[in-house]
């Protein structure tokens, strides 16, 4: 007797085993996206965001201490409380940040991208950081880390009462190191006119360049840039408008140009129509598309063959 209650309640049990492996099989029949119990949906979230570096990866920025800036009518603060020129959009606020000279010299400074594939843009003298900041975006959306500043003595910079050529190359030494300690490593460094110039003698110094990119830039504005780039044999490239500065400029790119180290199949000379100076021929119809392309695909070829 003690025999047959114990295999009915062994058959009871199977029963209650095969009603809780049919049910589960139907909620499974009924919910195909159910997460299966060995594939927890946290895991499955974290393999999904895991490609994505986070912000917060992103050294912090602090604002600068107060300064007088030079152009108090282009300036406006951020949220965060950092001086940037009125041309810059509100959108880009997360993105600017403060720079500080080796020589104590507050400069603002806007980072687009992230990565290790560095590009720094250097603007004109008389010019401002909104100077390369379409380029500079639509650079950032092709995947480059890139970063535009305004030299002292422009715009929303600390105000300088001597010279503002003459400080180029310390004012763009703290840029450049500012975007390699944000984790960009080879570097293509470019500037507009005497931004070009400082560009330059800096790349000279770059161990980890990839290329030069110059246009309407003097051959000697704020120090010698023909000797520096006697020294730069990576991939150059060079734009200017013959009638630009009344045709004085197109000789001195032509120095640069003919000055340069890189191998003549790697620098190229572009000469363009009109007669507008540095970036303008980025905003100029006539040369505009041109212009883009042709700087897009310099860039492109010089990261690939880093």
């Amino acid at each position: 007797m003690t025999t047959t209650r114990t295999a009915g309640s062994l058959l009871v049990l199977l029963c209650a085993l095969a009603v809780t492996a049919c049910s589960a099989n139907s909620n499974a029949a009924a919910n195909p996206n159910a997460t299966a119990p060995d594939q927890p949906e946290q895991q499955t979230s974290t393999r999904q965001t895991s490609t994505k570096p986070p912000e917060t990866q992103r050294p912090p920025a602090t604002p600068p201490r107060p300064y007088e800036v030079t152009v108090p009518e282009r300036t406006r603060k951020t949220a965060s409380g950092f001086p940037v020129n009125t041309c810059v959009p509100d959108r880009l606020d997360p993105q600017v940040l403060s720079l500080t000279t080796s020589d104590g010299f507050h400069l603002p400074a806007i980072e687009l991208g992230s990565g290790d594939r560095g590009i720094l843009l250097d603007h004109e003298s008389g010019y401002y950081i909104c100077s390369w900041l379409d380029t500079a975006e639509k650079l950032a959306a092709k995947g480059y880390h890139v970063m535009v500043f305004e030299y002292r003595g422009h715009g929303a910079a600390q105000k300088n009462d001597g010279s503002v050529t003459g400080n180029f190359d310390t004012d763009t030494s703290a840029a450049l190191a500012e975007l390699h300690r944000r984790g960009a490593k080879s570097m293509l460094l470019g500037g507009a006119s005497c931004g070009g110039s400082s560009a330059a003698r800096l790349a000279a110094k770059e161990p980890q360049l990839v290329g030069l990119l110059i246009l309407s830039s003097p051959s000697n504005c704020g120090g010698d840039s023909v000797a520096a780039i006697r020294t730069v044999t990576k991939p150059a490239f060079f734009a200017v408008e013959p009638d630009d500065y009344s045709g004085n400029m197109i000789g001195e790119v032509k120095k640069l140009y003919e000055a340069s180290g890189a191998p003549p199949a790697d620098k190229h000379l572009e000469i363009l129509p009109g007669g507008t100076h540095g970036t303008d021929m980025l905003r100029d119809p006539k040369t505009q598309d041109r212009l883009e392309k042709l700087i897009f695909d310099f860039v492109d070829s010089c990261f690939r063959r880093n």
